[in-house]
């Protein structure tokens, strides 16, 4: 997909059949979600950029069953808002080898965990949000 287009949403079935899709970029659209199941047909996906979107999560369901193979992952500028939803980033197979850019929001419930008052904080720290998240679990994503 071409970048900049002003795209508000993504159709669910945009992506099936693209198996040897490699890198994807949806920057600088208007995209506030990608649909369940959206890049499941693309097992050999490395490369999302999500950037300047409206995103404020980054739900794992949207992505293949494996995310072993995405090493790169790009959310700056959008409004991602940092709860345990993200914490699937951090506890994915694999992930000390993934890159994720951008920041997220912090929420202020969690402001003591962070030593920081409603900033924005570096996406790597889902590591510290996993850690806070004592009840969370990979979701369980059921794909048609």
């Amino acid at each position: 997909m071409v970048p900049w287009n002003r795209l508000e949403f993504v159709w669910p079935r945009t992506f099936v059949g693209l198996k040897s899709l490699r890198r994807l970029s949806v920057a600088g659209n208007r995209l506030t979600s990608l649909p369940e199941a959206a890049l499941r047909h693309s097992p050999s996906l490395s490369y999302v950029d999500l950037a300047e979107n409206n995103f404020r999560s980054i739900e794992r369901c949207a992505f293949p069953v494996s995310t072993s193979g995405i090493r790169t992952l790009s959310i700056v500028g959008n409004p991602v808002v940092c709860n345990c939803s993200l914490a699937w980033l951090a506890v994915a197979k694999d992930h000390t080898s993934r890159v994720v850019w951008g920041t997220c929001r912090q929420p202020r419930h969690l402001a003591e965990s962070f030593a920081q008052n409603g900033a924005d904080i570096m996406i790597d720290s889902v590591v510290k949000l996993a850690n806070t998240c004592t009840d969370f679990d990979v979701p369980d994503c059921r794909f048609d």
